[in-house]
């Protein structure tokens, strides 16, 4: 017999097992599980995500939940003329190796002449991840001429599995938008990632989908839940901007389809700058257009403000509600997330025992168990809706 095939395991099912309560099976399956799940055991929790969506939040209908957008503002990125780093242009051909293209360019000269519609810009060597993630280790090892080797990568290079490829006619001047695409690298991301990242964005914006860019300092999560609500370094950014050209959001704008345009524009905290392209569609026509859901995504904002300063912004993060609580604001504790003035306000729109024809409406539109708490009684269902099998029931011809 060969070593590879599984020998057959035999279990004997004693008859008087359930009153020896011994097991007659050999050792062997016993080392598998005795018995599956039960399906009713509670299944792990799972973690909610804390990363900013400035494309949802920014079409968001409440502000609940939105509390991420807080620390974040309008991010300008330095011109290219503004930096004097020169950098080396290679481009890669193949099995033959990279082919230098252009040595000792700068921002300037490297944005308006190399980077265009279908060529994007990567770096050529991989950096340390300890190294990427300290702004002095940066600066003193002088990372920024070191690491000045750049590659040109020619659009459709890497083959991407795009559903409903083509769906939207490429002819079409203004077009509606395909789902939501994100894109996460930073400076220590490899390259091989980088050229499938930035080809992968291309390629969506190509099918009509909006594609959001975030680009992070750090790798790792904070540690500490206070250093989570705090904002970065505000000179963070222009620096790395002004140093690693790759990492700009403008370099990578050009780079996209032509036509594509800032339907977010950039917004940073000092940790991440984050911006949303998409193709030109019904509601933006023009990349001279500031955006509207930029201006939605700050309006979002300001009334998020209004409703943590009015004591009506409920589920904020434990210790934001402990920061307000020691500041004097007596509508939020570290024991609830639940606001007082949230609760106060909807026992004044639904106060107990007062029913009008308005407010059954608007129980209706909000669901049953949710207006519960605000009615005296439920509402008595007919016979037929609590009947078990109505499928059943004869009707007559």
């Amino acid at each position: 017999m060969s070593p590879t095939l599984r020998r057959p395991t035999f279990e004997v099912a004693a008859f008087l097992l359930p009153f020896l309560r011994a097991p007659v099976s050999p050792p062997r399956s016993s080392l598998r599980p005795s018995r599956a799940r039960h399906p009713r055991s509670a299944h792990p929790s799972c973690p909610q995500c804390r990363s900013l969506h400035l494309y949802k939040t920014a079409r968001a209908v409440t502000v609940l939940g939105m509390h991420k957008v807080l620390p974040f503002d309008l991010y300008l990125v330095p011109e290219p003329s503004e930096s004097d780093h020169k950098i080396n242009l290679w481009k890669e051909n193949g099995a033959e190796g990279a082919e230098l293209v252009a040595e000792n360019v700068s921002l300037k000269k490297a944005y308006t002449d190399y980077i265009k519609p279908g060529v994007m810009l990567y770096l050529k060597d991989d950096i340390k991840k300890s190294i990427c993630e300290e702004l002095k280790s940066l600066k003193g090892n002088d990372i920024p001429a070191t690491y000045n080797n750049y590659v040109l990568l020619p659009a459709h290079t890497n083959t991407i599995k795009i559903k409903a490829q083509n769906r939207i006619l490429p002819t079409s001047e203004f077009r509606h938008l395909a789902l939501l695409r994100e894109i996460h690298i930073n400076l220590a991301s490899p390259a091989a990632y980088w050229q499938i990242s930035l080809d992968r964005a291309y390629q969506f914006i190509e099918n009509g989908h909006p594609v959001e860019f975030d680009i992070r300092f750090k790798g790792s999560r904070e540690k500490d839940h206070q250093q989570r609500l705090v904002a970065g370094p505000r000179d963070l950014w222009p620096w790395m901007h002004n140093h690693f050209p790759h990492l700009r959001p403008d370099f990578i704008l050009k780079a996209m389809p032509e036509g594509t345009i800032f339907h977010v524009r950039p917004v940073s905290d000092g940790k991440h700058v984050k911006w949303v392209m998409a193709p030109p569609h019904v509601k933006v026509k023009s990349s001279n257009h500031f955006g509207d859901l930029t201006r939605r995504l700050f309006k979002i904002k300001e009334e998020l403000k209004k409703s943590i300063a009015e004591g009506k912004q409920s589920e904020l993060p434990k210790q934001m509600r402990r920061n307000l609580a020691n500041q004097g604001h007596d509508s939020y504790s570290v024991t609830t997330g639940m606001a007082k003035g949230w609760m106060t306000d909807s026992a004044e729109r639904w106060p107990p025992g007062v029913q009008t024809e308005e407010d059954e409406t608007q129980r209706e539109l909000i669901g049953p168990d949710s207006a519960d708490r605000y009615m005296g009684h439920r509402p008595e269902k007919s016979r037929r809706a609590l009947s078990k099998t109505p499928w059943l029931t004869r009707r007559k011809p």
